[in-house]
């Protein structure tokens, strides 16, 4: 097994780098600018502590098999818990989604949120792949987007009849443009190892060839593919949608689309001016598709307080404003911590 430190680096600090590059782009005029930014991008600069918070662990939820899914949905969760159960706020998250209703999870961070609606939308499609945009997933923030791609890959890479695709800013036009932009990230990656140009290209060129082989193929990597045989899970930010519904060359994503779910992740985001913003898109949306509603469903580490009856109905409130449709008790579902278990020590130390 990895060290802590070894751990941190890989699974913490590593992807938490990724994001940063992701979030912030330089033009090559900015040569020397990219420079300085990229000596900052340091364990050194960038991280203090450590810092070390208890995973906390909830109660556990309906067995599997009780619940009304799938038998692919079911061992797709398997395969993903590795062998845990499913905590009681995500079982209970799934039997008011599948019934149609509208929900708010408002449990904590690394609580399994975006579990409660993965599955629900992978049952829907498993049961009914045709063709036509069936979920879109809102994230405030490029980053966030970026991250949550490749849970939806690891999720999907099994099913290859659902396809999915990201659609921001980042987004390539062309295969073309998608397969350099690969290049350049890896030219990046290998020019500082001391290679001849002949052997650096050489290498950069293995590596977009593994990481092409390694793609699954129902994910949707550039616009004019997602134009031309629009997704049925869309991944986006609320800048963007603003920009698909209303681009002309955007219009073939939204044709023959069955749009059942649409989640807002992060919701506590959407505050003020910007909340409104967020509310009057989403009803463009509908009246775009011609939707009177659509399963709608948000997601918060932090909205409201579970002990607190006001604070609850200000939540459902705040919902119901946003979506334009009615968010009932038994929302927000919050998560409900598990008791605590003392195991024995495996080994008593004696006095010598």
């Amino acid at each position: 097994m990895d060290s802590l430190t070894a751990r941190f680096q890989k699974e913490v600090f590593l992807p938490y780098l990724d994001l940063l590059k992701a979030e912030y782009r330089f033009h090559p005029t900015f040569d020397f600018a990219k420079k300085i930014w990229a000596e900052k991008l340091t364990a050194d600069q960038l991280v203090n502590g450590p810092y070390l918070e208890k995973s906390q662990i909830y109660q556990t939820g309906e067995p599997l098999d009780d619940l009304p899914l799938h038998e692919k949905t079911k061992e797709a969760i398997r395969n993903r818990l590795n062998g845990r159960a499913l905590w009681l706020h995500q079982t209970d998250a799934f039997r008011l989604i599948l019934s149609g209703k509208n929900v708010v999870i408002a449990t904590g961070t690394s609580s399994g949120k975006t579990l409660c609606y993965q599955v629900p939308i992978l049952d829907d499609l498993i049961r009914d792949p045709s063709p036509g945009l069936r979920a879109v997933i809102i994230y405030p923030l490029n980053a966030l987007v970026n991250d949550q791609l490749t849970e939806w890959e690891m999720m999907l890479a099994a099913h290859p009849q659902i396809t999915f695709a990201r659609f921001t800013g980042q987004t390539p036009d062309t295969q073309f443009e998608y397969e350099d932009r690969i290049k350049q990230t890896f030219r990046a990656k290998h020019v500082d190892e001391g290679l001849t140009e002949q052997a650096l290209e050489q290498k950069v060129k293995q590596s977009v060839v593994d990481k092409l082989r390694a793609d699954i193929p129902n994910r949707l990597n550039h616009r004019e593919a997602i134009r031309s045989k629009p997704p049925q899970i869309l991944i986006t930010n609320f800048s963007m949608l603003e920009y698909l519904i209303e681009r002309p060359v955007d219009a073939p994503i939204f044709t023959n689309a069955r749009l059942k779910f649409l989640v807002l992740d992060e919701a506590h985001a959407y505050r003020g001016v910007q909340a409104t913003e967020i509310a009057f898109l989403i009803r463009r949306l509908k009246d775009r598709l011609r939707l009177e509603s659509v399963i709608s469903i948000a997601t918060s580490a932090t909205l409201g307080k579970q002990s607190d009856l006001e604070s609850l109905m200000k939540v459902r409130k705040f919902a119901n404003d946003l979506f334009g449709e009615k968010v009932l008790e038994p929302n927000p579902i919050y998560g409900t911590p598990a008791a605590p278990v003392l195991v024995p020590p495996a080994f008593y130390p004696t006095p010598d």
